[in-house]
């Protein structure tokens, strides 16, 4: 089968479709056929050796770790709850297992995240939930969880790419007045998603604007950004209500941290049900088929990219 992968750590020049064997299923895996599979900032970050100490790879490694697809086989070790929930021939999505990547025909998914397609939401859609969407329902519930509330403000660094817009979009939803720091050609997205945009880079507006102080941060860019950003932070909340994806060593230093994952099937069941109610979400900006594979890389690579990018494997 082909993947889109590398066979060493490094930048753009080591990553190109490879010749593999289709991989076996192991201990509490499934394996698929792929339809779709979302691309991230941080795959560019697992290719490059930045997340060596956390993150295992085994060479040849395809890029990607959320996809979409049907269910060929499942591995030993399930129980037969699991296995009844997710048989042979079932249309799912869900998380890479260890060491593997979602850029190929074939796949591996951890069992306890496959998650079946409800009707009305394409691969395309669920294919992002794993990673993007996944990502900011966690880290909603760890703000919530530490007293953000309806009616409070919540600024969202970076709103426009992948998981920002995900946390803009579910914020409105859950009643929070959100403020989305984004380029100028995000801004109708961010508007669109019920937030206030604010220009990349124009921090100082978020502060002279005549509305509510702001609440807590959601970080997806860090650095100085997140830095700046704490210090817009209202009230005496200890600890301060910040959560970083980018950063997430700046933000334990800014009293906050980053966000812990949930890939389980009942978490991500829960996102998949609510996004058949909400369709703005995920934002799919391209969908690009496996001959323009490297294409879509490429784009999330300039760092510019809308949303969610998606490539159509089959």
């Amino acid at each position: 089968m082909q993947i889109y992968g590398f066979t060493r750590y490094g930048g753009p020049e080591v990553s190109g479709v490879l010749d593999v064997e289709v991989p076996e299923v192991t201990e509490n895996t499934v394996l698929i056929r792929t339809e779709a599979s979302g691309l991230n900032p941080g795959d560019l970050k697992v290719r490059s050796g930045a997340r060596t100490g956390s993150f295992p790879v085994r060479f040849p490694m395809a890029m990607g770790r959320e996809a979409a697809g049907t269910v060929v086989s499942l591995g030993p070790g399930l129980t037969p709850e699991v296995a009844t929930q997710i048989p042979v021939g079932t249309r799912v999505f869900g998380s890479a297992a260890a060491g593997v990547g979602t850029l190929g025909e074939y796949t591996l998914l951890t069992a306890t995240s496959a998650t079946p397609i409800p009707q009305g939401l394409s691969a395309a859609q669920a294919c992002c939930i794993p990673t993007s969407v996944g990502t900011a329902w966690d880290g909603l519930a760890e703000l919530e969880q530490a007293g953000l509330s309806r009616g409070e403000t919540l600024l969202v660094l970076g709103a426009g790419g992948g998981v920002g817009s995900a946390v803009t979009g579910l914020a409105t939803w859950r009643g929070l007045r959100v403020v989305g720091v984004a380029s100028e050609s995000k801004k109708e997205l961010v508007e669109s998603l019920g937030a206030s945009h604010v220009p990349t880079g124009a921090l100082e507006a978020v502060s002279d604007q005549k509305s509510p102080t702001i609440a807590a941060v959601f970080d997806t860019v860090g650095g100085q950004t997140l830095t700046a950003a704490a210090t817009l932070l209202a009230g005496d909340h200890c600890p301060p209500r910040i959560r970083s994806v980018a950063d997430p060593a700046l933000a334990t230093t800014l009293g906050g941290s980053g966000v812990t994952r949930h890939r389980r099937r009942e978490i991500f069941s829960r996102i998949a049900t609510q996004l058949t109610q909400h369709p703005t979400l995920p934002v799919v900006s391209e969908i690009l088929d496996w001959d323009r594979v490297a294409e879509a890389v490429a784009t999330v690579e300039s760092g510019h990219a809308i949303g969610n990018i998606v490539v159509r494997v089959s």
